[in-house]
C-alpha cells in the first residue's frame, strides 16, 4: 500500500521574480530630463530658481511654502545636501559662460558701489 511516486522540483516555487530596475541614470541624462520637464513647462532654469528660492510674491507678501517645497530648500541651505550652496556659487563664478566682454558697458558696473547688484544682469 504505497503511495505512488512522482518526480517533484527539488525546489518549491517561490513567488515571482521581481523586474529588474533600470541601470542608473548619469547626471547628464538626468539633467537632460530635468531640462525637458522645464521646456514642456514654459520654464528656464532662471524660472525654477526664481521660484524655488522666493521670499516673496508680486505684491510684497510672504510666500507660502508647502512642507515637501519649504524642507528642499532647507536642507540645501543648511548644507545638508551632497552638492552645498558654496559650490554653486564656486562654478558661478568660475565658468566662462557667465563671463562678459571686457569693455562692455556691464563690465564697469562689476565693482560699481553706486549700481545695486541686483541691477546687475550677468554673474561676473
Amino acid at each position: 500500500n504505497s503511495l505512488p511516486l512522482f518526480d517533484t522540483p527539488s525546489r518549491v516555487p517561490g513567488p515571482p521574480l521581481k523586474k529588474r530596475r533600470a541601470s542608473p541614470k548619469s547626471w547628464a541624462q538626468k539633467l537632460d530630463i530635468v531640462l525637458d520637464t522645464l521646456k514642456s513647462i514654459d520654464w528656464t532654469v532662471a524660472d525654477l530658481l526664481y521660484y524655488l528660492f522666493r521670499l516673496r510674491d508680486q505684491d510684497n507678501d510672504p510666500i507660502h511654502r508647502s512642507h515637501r517645497h519649504a524642507a528642499a530648500v532647507q536642507q540645501f541651505l543648511h548644507g545638508k545636501t551632497k552638492i552645498i550652496p558654496s559650490f554653486i556659487v564656486d562654478a558661478w563664478l568660475r565658468s566662462a559662460d557667465g563671463r562678459i566682454a571686457e569693455g562692455s558697458e556691464e563690465s564697469s558696473l562689476m565693482y560699481s558701489t553706486k549700481v545695486d547688484y541686483k541691477m546687475i544682469k550677468s554673474v561676473r
